[in-house]
């Protein structure tokens, strides 16, 4: 028969039905290991976990071994042998974390036999899609988690750049006090504002709120602060009025501006 990936691990002090029942299913194609109790067992649960455990042990014992695999993390199930054909041994054993129970010899009823060990790797091929789901949605998780970090940071780092092109606070302009105070809905919005000297008597206000929000938004306030300076610069050097109040108008609507007041 055709090899399997699938392990099995037996315990069983009575070395000849540890035998017969691994030359059983290595015949089915299964990897089998066979040890005389938990004890020197031990080492292969550290290197190389079974995906079924068939086991001739006391309850006490099958409920220490399913709660040690429990507390390692995984998932695999074991099978109680047993020569008892007690109910209430076989209620015992299923109570103290056994997945199923067989009767030995194990081998006698091959029917009863198969029927176990597909149902258990039916469960073992479910439970390592689960991890694999699960492994792969905590990557996914961890992936976005940082990828939100990075947004978050690039964002914040944004916005210091977007504060730093605010006008100071409490300016005297020509006569006048101002102040400004803005809460935008977004670390980064299209939401700015500006105000500065055009003559002695004469200070220009104006007020944006850009359609939309988020980075796009506020590139938009980014070449407004931008084009307010060209025509501040152009003033200063005499080549231009265009920042008078109608220019001023006309040039942020032409930015995309929702929002604009002018004073």
């Amino acid at each position: 028969m055709t090899s399997r990936t699938e392990r099995i691990l037996i315990i069983d002090a009575n070395e000849q039905a540890r035998s017969d029942l691994s030359r059983y299913l290595e015949a089915r194609g299964f990897y089998v290991t066979g040890f005389p109790d938990v004890k020197s067992a031990r080492g292969l649960f550290d290197d190389n976990i079974p995906d079924v455990i068939f086991a001739d042990l006391p309850s006490e014992a099958i409920s220490d071994l399913s709660r040690r695999l429990d507390e390692a993390g995984n998932f695999t199930p074991i099978v109680a042998c047993t020569c008892s054909e007690s109910s209430a041994d076989i209620v015992q054993a299923l109570r103290a974390g056994a997945a199923d129970v067989v009767l030995k010899p194990c081998n006698d009823d091959k029917g009863a036999l198969d029927d176990v060990i597909g149902k258990l790797f039916d469960r073992v091929r479910v439970n390592r899609l689960n991890q694999l789901y699960r492994q792969e949605l905590e990557e996914a998780n961890r992936d976005l988690r940082a990828g939100i970090s990075e947004l978050r940071a690039d964002q914040n780092a944004g916005r210091k750049v977007q504060l730093k092109m605010l006008p100071d606070h409490e300016l005297r302009l020509s006569g006048l006090q101002v102040d400004h105070l803005i809460k935008p809905s977004l670390y980064l919005s299209g939401d700015f504002l500006d105000y500065f000297r055009i003559t002695e008597d004469k200070v220009l206000v104006y007020i944006a709120d850009v359609s939309g929000h988020g980075a796009s938004s506020a590139f938009v306030t980014v070449l407004l602060k931008n084009l307010t300076n060209r025509l501040q610069r152009n003033m200063r050097r005499q080549s231009s009025d265009d920042i008078s109040v109608s220019g001023a108008i006309s040039g942020a609507h032409k930015l995309g501006t929702s929002g604009y007041r002018p004073w």
